[in-house]
């Protein structure tokens, strides 16, 4: 087992690759990175974010699902879908996928810190 800071830092790793794939994806930054390298970064990314996040209930003691934590799952699961609605919308949109984006990053955290419910 890994330490719980090693587990946080790794998450927010994950967390830093999905949100870069993401905004170079909205912005049609492609200059220096091919969309299959974003969306690799993306899916690693999800991918550090789970276990990560998993892992740090685990060191915390969680062993169930709290709704705080449905939450977030379900925000994973609509940055995870945003890889596939971003290239289909193209400009149209661009505003309001870049700053769905930051509520939903926003709404994670204050779930992960306020735990509601």
């Amino acid at each position: 087992m890994l330490p719980y800071e090693t587990y946080k830092t790794v998450h927010f790793v994950g967390l830093a690759m999905v949100l870069l794939s993401l905004g170079a994806l909205i912005v049609h930054q492609q200059t220096f990175l091919s969309k299959r390298t974003l969306a690799v970064s993306h899916g690693i990314g999800l991918l550090l974010l789970l276990v990560t996040g998993f892992g740090m209930l685990a060191k915390v003691g969680i062993h169930s699902v709290p709704g705080w934590v449905g939450g977030k799952l379900v925000i994973w699961l609509i940055l995870g879908g945003y890889m596939a609605l971003i290239p289909r919308l193209r400009n149209r949109h661009a505003g309001l996928l870049w700053w769905s984006t930051v509520v939903l990053v926003g709404v994670s955290g204050y779930l992960a810190t306020a735990k509601p419910f």
